[in-house]
């Protein structure tokens, strides 16, 4: 009896591809029978997988996105040639309402500059002005 083969990282990589990779439309990327009928070994089957897949990012870099493994996945062509316009145009948009917000901002501040340093200087005080005071009789119309 022989011994079992180490398991490396691309073997893990290579059945988690044969049995979770799909295509768009449910098909998967690379069958189990394609891969045992041409011998393929666990880098060719990420090769393959790899050529048929685009990366994506959850947050855009575009958009300061990170490239940390919870805002990565990989999406088939077919699907990508759908939404990259798509995305192209949601992150033009989000660079317009944050240029925007910017400008906004610093007419804002700019204004709000203005009045502090408007309240540095103290203003003159106006005296009160009051109304002259009337009798309950004047009020009703009667002069004394």
């Amino acid at each position: 009896m022989s011994k079992r083969k180490a398991e490396t990282k691309a073997d893990i990589i290579a059945v988690l591809i044969l049995t979770h990779c799909k295509r768009g439309d449910g098909k998967p990327i690379i069958s189990r029978r394609e891969a045992r009928e041409k011998q393929l070994s666990a880098e060719q089957i990420i090769r393959a997988w790899r050529s048929q897949v685009i990366r994506q990012h959850g947050g855009a870099k575009a958009t300061d996105g990170s490239c940390e493994p919870y805002n990565i996945w990989y999406t088939p062509r077919e699907i990508d040639a759908i939404e990259t316009p798509r995305d192209i145009s949601r992150i033009a948009k989000g660079k317009r309402i944050a240029k925007k917000q910017r400008e906004h901002k610093a007419r804002m501040s700019a204004k709000l500059s203005v009045v502090i340093a408007s309240e540095a200087t103290p203003k003159r005080q106006k005296p009160k002005r009051s109304w002259p005071r009337r009798t309950f009789a004047q009020q009703r119309g009667f002069r004394a």
